[in-house]
């Protein structure tokens, strides 16, 4: 996770968040497992794990994670997919490298493998999986972030925090790029946080569901700002600011270096409601 994970946790803190459960589609080798349990604090068994490469479930599977399945998430059911299997295992994906054998020339694909296809909203029918048990989702599928976005309508009504690997760059070839991510999920409802970019072209993102009931919990300490801020976009702003200034303070503290990090902030509220906020 490139986003500090002290950020993230102190966020949901300050926020009043309870998730109900994380939904990682991507899952390698579930390397999250120990932020996800020990530093959010989710179960276990409230962890779904998705992967599209067979043998990389099947090897992860031997760490006794629970909730470990197979499944080549994109925005159509039961399509021969062409899925490259790269040499680190991590850069295995639906697309071909773009950019990527440029930044890793070391870096090559080994082989090939047909795999089904299938939407998310189709796949958890099929396991019968209610999607309402995942708040958080993290997408970390190489390049196919907005197609699995797309096939997820239904599933996408439940989420409330979405953190998406994004690309500047043509990573891999014909992938999207963070506005494209940005536009499908602005028409969600989900304002973007902040992101943290690599030298590469590829970085973290997160997005979150700024519901009024949300941002009126997140503001119970703040009467007067509230009435500074009149409308929903400029509360969605304002929220943007915070999550800047919580996060530079976050990075100095642990002597992080912020030249990477990148938060969105359009909205630039009065003196006195930046004190407010950060206070």
């Amino acid at each position: 996770m490139l986003i500090n994970r002290w950020f993230i946790v102190d966020l949901l803190k300050f926020m009043e968040i309870e998730l109900s459960g994380i939904l990682h589609i991507g899952s390698h080798t579930c390397e999250e497992v120990d932020v996800y349990e020990y530093e959010m604090g989710v179960h276990l068994d409230d962890m779904l794990w998705i992967d599209a490469d067979p043998d990389t479930v099947e090897r992860s599977s031997k760490f006794a994670i629970p909730h470990q399945h197979q499944g080549l998430i994109t925005d159509k059911d039961d399509e021969d997919v062409t899925f490259y299997v790269a040499s680190n295992n991590e850069s295995s994906s639906i697309f071909e490298f773009g950019t990527h054998s440029t930044h890793h020339p070391d870096i090559t694909y080994e082989t090939t493998k047909k795999i089904k296809s299938t939407t998310l909203d189709t796949w958890l029918q099929r396991k019968e999986i209610d999607p309402s048990r995942y708040s958080w989702w993290t997408l970390d599928i190489q390049g196919s972030e907005l197609v699995a976005l797309k096939g997820a309508k239904n599933a996408l009504k439940h989420a409330s925090i979405i953190y998406t690997e994004v690309n500047s760059e043509e990573v891999y070839k014909g992938c999207p790029v963070v506005e494209d991510i940005d536009e499908i999920l602005e028409k969600e409802g989900f304002t973007r946080i902040c992101m943290v970019m690599s030298e590469y072209g590829w970085g973290d993102a997160m997005y979150m569901r700024l519901t009024p009931e949300m941002l009126q919990k997140y503001f119970r300490r703040s009467v007067s700002l509230y009435r500074h801020v009149k409308d929903f976009t400029n509360i969605s702003n304002t929220i943007r600011e915070c999550a800047e200034n919580t996060q530079r303070l976050t990075l100095d503290h642990f002597e992080k270096d912020q030249k990477e990090i990148e938060v969105v902030s359009e909205y630039k509220p009065e003196a006195h409601i930046k004190k407010e906020c950060t206070t």
